[in-house]
């Protein structure tokens, strides 16, 4: 009888280890190595998504019924990913973004280079889409292409941010991915982040050496604005990076526009023509600009001659 009583002690104790075991996430194995969470796989990525947003079912079995910020946590690419669309139908995905408003990401993701791509989100009506739905203040996305994706989102989506807090830096949003629109109000669309965040000059997110040339796309939705290249609306820091700005407004003109006809009504922005040279002050004259490297302006149209 004692043999058998310390039997089961033994195993309610290994059992008991293996639930407080914090060296996988899911199936997402840390490396003492590299000091790092290892994302080798679409698995991987998935289970870092589970494992943020708190919801969902991790891709080795389990499910995930707390939000976790991963504060102190690095997580780095070791390989490249490319999800599947095969076979995927018209509106549906093949990614959930990482984190939320609510449930924001503020671990460090390091992509060491690598390259990401096939990713679909058909989120239409839903806030927050990219590769990371939302970052905290603490969190660092840096160093991996974004390739073949397509992301559609209401307000705050981006290629790699739907709304950013954080640092991105030294990422690179290629021609192959198109972020969408599909319904009205669909503002703050970037090809790197939706929206880069900041609260006062001490508390600013910072977008930094990164290069997009996605498209940005408005199908059939009315009273979208704020697009632009790198971020649809910066209120953060933005320093050494490099845009090439496709937007497409379909068959109808959805975004607001904005009147040059008097200059001195703007405030101190950085403006540049379409061709990226930096204009000496404030527009002068009636055209079309680029505004903080973001955001093309135009006169409304009754007012060319």
């Amino acid at each position: 009888m004692k043999q058998i009583f310390m039997t089961l002690a033994l195993l309610l104790m290994a059992a008991t280890e293996a639930w407080a075991d914090e060296t996988n996430i899911g199936s997402i194995a840390y490396n003492a190595t590299i000091e790092a969470y290892e994302i080798r796989n679409a698995g991987n990525l998935n289970d870092l998504a589970v494992y943020v947003n708190g919801t969902g079912s991790y891709s080795k079995g389990g499910t995930e019924t707390t939000a976790h910020d991963c504060t102190g946590l690095t997580f780095r690419l070791t390989d490249d990913i490319t999800y599947s669309s095969k076979g995927l139908a018209s509106g549906e995905s093949n990614f959930t973004a990482i984190g939320n408003y609510s449930h924001s990401f503020n671990g460090h993701f390091d992509g060491a280079g690598h390259t990401i791509s096939g990713i679909r989100i058909s989120q239409g009506g839903s806030d927050y889409q990219g590769m990371f739905g939302a970052t905290g203040s603490k969190a660092v996305v840096e160093r991996f292409t974004l390739d073949d994706a397509d992301i559609t989102g209401k307000a705050y989506t981006g290629g790699v941010v739907g709304f950013n807090r954080g640092t991105v830096t030294q990422v690179v949003v290629t021609s192959n991915v198109t972020i969408r629109a599909t319904q009205n109000y669909a503002n703050y669309h970037g090809g790197i982040v939706g929206q880069n965040h900041g609260n006062n000059a001490s508390d600013r997110a910072t977008l930094s050496y990164c290069t997009s040339a996605a498209t940005l796309t408005i199908e059939d939705a009315d009273n979208c604005s704020t697009y632009g290249g790198l971020a649809g609306l910066n209120v953060g820091l933005m320093t050494d990076n490099l845009a090439d700005i496709v937007i497409n407004f379909g068959d109808n003109e959805t975004t607001r526009v904005e009147s040059i006809d008097t200059p001195s009504s703007h405030g101190a922005e950085i403006w540049y023509t379409l061709d990226g040279r930096p204009l000496n002050g404030k527009p002068t004259a009636r055209g079309i600009y680029v505004k903080n490297g973001r955001n093309p302006t135009l006169p409304p149209l009754n007012n060319f001659t």
